[in-house]
């Protein structure tokens, strides 16, 4: 069962690799912060170039710490000891905070494909920025009529961004 399990989830990262480009990291920190490493963001929850919040910084460091492939990286090994340290230094750094970004939209993208959806990426950060269970209120629909103003213009500005 173990093998199965480690089977479909090697394919589900297949997928991962076409959409969580390097380009697709850079652009979510340009709508993100414009790369702003000292950016805060959402009352001060929200820090660094990818305006991680410390919930996603932890659910991201717990699916790299249960899903290493034999990373041996500084900024990985990093990411995983934050979990119980000071995440909010570590936000702050570019090299960390891009890790764990990347491990938040694997986790992402896995949970889109359990429930058999192949994301794009602006559905991708749709689910980055309104959370998995957020974005799912509005059928990951950027165009959804039931959207507020606020939130239509953030993914409206990200598709544009995403699109370069």
């Amino acid at each position: 069962m173990k093998r199965l399990l480690a089977f479909l989830f090697a394919c589900n990262c297949l997928n991962a690799k076409s959409v969580i480009t390097e380009k697709f990291l850079d652009s979510v920190g340009m709508i993100e912060s414009n790369f702003n490493p000292k950016a805060v963001g959402d009352k001060g929850r929200a820090l660094g170039i990818y305006q991680l919040h410390q919930g996603a910084w932890t659910d991201s460091c717990i699916w790299l710490e249960n899903n290493d492939d034999g990373k041996a990286e500084y900024e990985y090994s990093l990411a995983i000891k934050s979990i119980n340290g000071d995440w909010k230094k570590l936000a702050k750094d570019p090299d960390i905070s891009r890790v764990v970004a990347k491990g938040y939209f694997d986790l992402l993208l896995f949970r889109f494909n359990r429930q058999g959806i192949n994301p794009t990426q602006l559905q991708l950060y749709m689910a980055y920025n309104m959370g998995f269970t957020g974005a799912k209120k509005f059928d990951f629909n950027p165009a959804n009529p039931r959207l507020d103003s606020t939130r239509y213009s953030i993914l409206k500005r990200a598709s544009i961004i995403l699109s370069q």
